[in-house]
């Protein structure tokens, strides 16, 4: 009996959503976007911020942070990289140390993805902080 309950919790653990694994390890989910180009902004509190694409998507390639102020000066997080980070089903991408874009009366930062290749394809994205 013992080991049919623990199987069936065990077994239960694989039916939970990303999100609720993530937020075990330390991730808040904060957001999700369905888009071709460009996401939708959430906000933020700084510290590291990460994307991931939705169960049972299929896309793969790199994608850019945008930090999005209201005078229309968006601008890239961590320009360095160009290109931006890569993003698939098994890889997130991460940025981290941003407290300088925090900003604003609501003392967050506001941030969205941009694909860096001009493809049309459809992608979903969860967001966490």
């Amino acid at each position: 009996m013992k080991k049919l309950i623990i199987s069936l919790v065990l077994g239960s653990a694989l039916f939970l959503p990303a999100n609720s694994a993530f937020a075990s390890s330390g991730w808040d989910y904060v957001g999700e976007s369905t888009f071709s180009k460009a996401s939708v902004p959430v906000k933020s509190t700084g510290g590291d911020f990460k994307v991931c694409l939705a169960e049972g998507w299929s896309w793969e390639g790199y994608v850019k942070l945008m930090e999005n102020d209201p005078d229309g000066k968006d601008e890239v997080v961590d320009p360095l990289l160009d290109f931006g980070k890569w993003l698939d089903k098994d890889h997130c991408a991460v940025w981290t140390n941003l407290d300088k874009y925090v900003d604003g009366d609501n003392n967050r930062a506001e941030f969205y993805i941009v694909k860096s290749q001009g493809d049309d394809v459809k992608i979903r994205i969860y967001y966490y902080d």
